[in-house]
């Protein structure tokens, strides 16, 4: 159940793969459930067969499961029916906890949640019950082929023909068809592409209306590089808010949208709001009619879908599953305050060529200047020194500089350290200890040469924006 669930699962699962991980599913077994989808893509699945709404028993049967591994990192839940009371018993079993939910008003009992829609949040400590979190469609965890094709995306031409149905897994509110029988009562060729979930009942409904309109062809239950394809071949698209209209964001792929569930009805609503699709409404609200004027309003405006190709691709990159699997699967890093016995190591390691090559003028700090510098900023209160430390052993340098409700950061590692990912769980981590020893913040603000593309690309990949466009960047992330 929860085809868009597992899908997003699965994209999140794939990008985890390709950086070494290893991947269980656990599913309930239930008729038409998606674990055959979930084997072919060459992941181990662990049936439950546990009664559906029975949160305590789906509680026993996954600890009775974990309960025979060593090591688990991670669990991820994704699924509206389990909430805090569930995740309370199993957070104690595994190394920690991760709750993907777009539902703005459940409760957690987590390491980190995943909200991955608009409005992209800002929000306190202990957000819903979640230790960290993460927020906004830079987040929504989709298959890298939509981000590959919204790359290649041409010029929008003068007349739009080739359309793109597609409604999800399931589409109970049977909106295909009310689209496809808008499609037949309109005096214009199109070229239709039909896309059929394995879950949708009406198939044979669905292709024997598709069968009377001309140059109209349907697909059932495609994988996601057969649906980039599809959406590579289309203009224009008419199908479901949630974890599709995403995609088609990623994949530049203009498009009309109607709700088909609670759920979808505000980021659907937000995602128009922003200029990345136009938003027809709930499902029981929209008529025939009402799809057809709008598809013909963006089959005559190449301006107009130009504009919501462009928009749809600034909110959704289609790197969110990467972004993540990155994300947990950094090293665990614990930071703590320089020591006056540290001075002589970060001595050595700021004179490293490496380090040295973007700092200032780049030359050899000597000795006394050196310390004289290391003994004022730990008797600074507004500046503050931390190491970084993986399993006992030092990995890099941050410097936070305050004043008034921003921070400066400097950062670097020890010379043996580059290329293996700590950079980004360095400064993931000082972020984290700047919202617990400096609650007032609101903004970081680094400094960065514009020929230092390493640097450039660990800000980006952590929030940060170009602010100012000078010999250096300077770029601010937000930590309200």
């Amino acid at each position: 159940m929860g085809l868009g669930h597992v899908a997003r699962c699965l994209a999140l699962a794939r990008a985890l793969r390709r950086r070494g991980a290893t991947v269980t599913f656990l599913c309930r077994s239930l008729p038409g459930d998606a674990g055959e989808r979930i084997i072919r893509e060459g992941f181990a699945l662990q049936r439950l067969e546990v009664p559906i709404g029975n949160e305590s028993e789906d509680a026993a049967a996954c600890l009775a499961w974990l309960q025979q591994r060593v090591g688990v990192r991670w669990l991820i839940v994704d699924h509206y029916g389990l909430g805090a009371d569930w995740e309370s018993r199993l957070r104690p079993h595994v190394g920690q906890l991760l709750a993907i939910d777009d539902l703005p008003e459940r409760r957690h009992c987590c390491d980190l949640l995943l909200e991955p829609n608009l409005p992209a949040r800002s929000p306190g400590r202990d957000h819903r019950g979640a230790r960290e979190w993460l927020s906004g469609p830079r987040y929504a965890l989709l298959d890298a082929a939509f981000a590959a094709v919204g790359e290649k995306r041409g010029r929008q031409t003068a007349q739009a023909c080739r359309l793109l149905v597609s409604f999800g897994g399931a589409d109970p509110s049977g909106d295909t068809e009310k689209v496809l029988r808008a499609l037949g009562a309109m005096a214009r060729n199109w070229r239709v592409e039909v896309v059929i979930g394995p879950a949708n009942g009406r198939r044979r409904q669905i292709e024997a209306l598709a069968a009377r309109l001309p140059d109209t062809r349907c697909h059932y239950d495609i994988t996601p590089t057969e649906m980039a394809a599809a959406m590579a071949r289309a203009e224009l698209a008419v199908g479901a808010g949630g974890g599709s209209a995403l995609e088609r964001c990623a994949a530049a792929l203009p498009g009309v949208v109607i709700a088909q569930a609670d759920n979808q009805r505000a980021p659907a609503r937000l995602l128009a709001e922003h200029g990345a699709q136009l938003y027809l409404g709930e499902s029981s609200a929209v008529d025939e009619e009402q799809i057809a004027r709008a598809l013909l309003v963006l089959a005559e405006n190449a301006s107009l879908r130009h504009s919501l190709a462009r928009r749809g691709r600034e909110l959704v990159d289609g790197l969110g599953a990467e972004r993540l699997a990155r994300h947990l699967c950094r090293p665990d890093i614990l930071l703590r305050p320089a020591r006056q016995g540290d001075c002589e190591a970060v001595w050595y390691w700021r004179n490293a060529p490496e380090v040295r090559r973007y700092s200032g003028d780049g030359e050899v700090i000597a000795w006394p200047v050196h310390r004289a510098w290391f003994e004022s900023v730990l008797a600074n209160p507004s500046r503050h020194l931390l190491i970084g430390e993986n399993e006992g052993r030092p990995v890099g340098v941050l410097r936070f500089d305050l004043a008034r409700d921003e921070a400066e950061v400097s950062i670097y590692l020890c010379p043996d350290k580059h290329g293996q990912g700590y950079g980004a769980a360095l400064l993931a981590q000082g972020h984290r200890w700047l919202r617990e020893h400096c609650p007032g913040l609101r903004r970081v603000i680094a400094e960065v040469r514009s020929d230092n593309t390493a640097s450039l690309a660990l800000f980006r990949a952590q929030g940060y924006r170009q602010w100012k466009q000078q010999w250096v960047y300077t770029m601010e992330a937000d930590l309200s």
